[in-house]
């Protein structure tokens, strides 16, 4: 009996310190911030500490630079968690790649005034939010269905908190409770992307029709003709080719392609006319 305790004490000894030299602590500094994870889990943010950086903070979206941060831990920002200096003011935003929210992730903020919860977030776990002073949350995506709190999630957080969506979510109005929460006025609307410009067909017909007078004129010999209407032609089409170039390039191929045929039929023509 005694060789297999001592055995099962040298397995458990082994796994821990295997455990240990296969995570370790690293951490990203970006605007006065040090994101840490383990280096087992880097999608996973294992608490913030705040250098010098700003109080109103946007959480990055990966830790390692490559894998997306899918989970905000136990006491990321909790003071007391882990003893760091993690003060701020508000969370502005919050990647789309993060589905999870731990217990005690924003506990014991003393300074804190609103956070944003993402558009990917799928559980938030048990006092979330317990002895912090926050009392804004901003819900950024439209689907409140696919969010699970726990039923205690908002246990010890501030009494003012209130909670805040888009008008065309499904979240609960304004006056009414979403799991606890009570509602307050919805935020305003991301502005839409603007959509780009597009292909200026008037122009593009105007400058085929002004090459097609150039073909013409180069099979009939009148040179000094053909070669005012190309200049002109390549003078209107040029900022549509610098356009499209930029903005959706092959739109401008064919009277692109239409300028470079004449001119290799107008140095043909010039060149059998000496």
């Amino acid at each position: 009996m005694l060789i297999f305790a001592i055995l099962g004490l040298a397995i458990l000894a082994f796994s821990v310190m295997s455990h240990n030299v296969s995570a370790t602590d690293e951490h990203l500094t970006k605007d006065g911030w040090e994101w840490h994870y383990d280096s087992a889990t880097p999608g996973t943010l294992k608490y913030a500490n705040n250098i010098n950086g700003s109080l109103n903070i946007n959480i990055p979206s990966s830790l390692d630079g490559i894998n997306p941060l899918t989970i905000i831990d136990a006491g990321s920002f909790d003071r007391f968690y882990y003893g760091q200096s993690c003060a701020f003011t508000s969370i502005l935003s919050m990647p789309d790649s993060v589905t999870l929210i731990i217990a005690y992730a924003f506990a014991n903020e003393g300074s804190a005034y609103s956070i944003v919860i993402g558009t990917g977030v799928t559980y938030i776990g048990s006092d979330v939010l317990t002895g912090s002073s926050i009392v804004r949350i901003n819900f950024v995506g439209n689907s409140s269905s696919i969010i699970n709190p726990e039923t205690d999630w908002l246990s010890g957080a501030s009494a003012s908190i209130m909670g805040h969506a888009y008008a065309n979510s499904d979240f609960s109005p304004p006056g009414t409770y979403w799991h606890s929460l009570l509602m307050g006025s919805n935020i305003p609307e991301p502005a839409p992307t603007p959509a780009p410009p597009g292909p200026d067909y008037g122009t593009m017909a105007l400058t085929i029709l002004f090459l097609s007078l150039v073909t013409i004129f180069n099979i009939y010999g009148d040179f000094k003709k053909a070669l005012l209407i190309q200049l002109v032609a390549i003078t209107i089409m040029l900022p549509g080719v610098v356009w499209a170039f930029v903005s959706v390039p092959g739109i401008w191929y064919i009277p692109l392609i239409f300028v470079t045929v004449n001119l290799v039929i107008f140095v043909l023509a010039a060149a059998r006319r000496k």
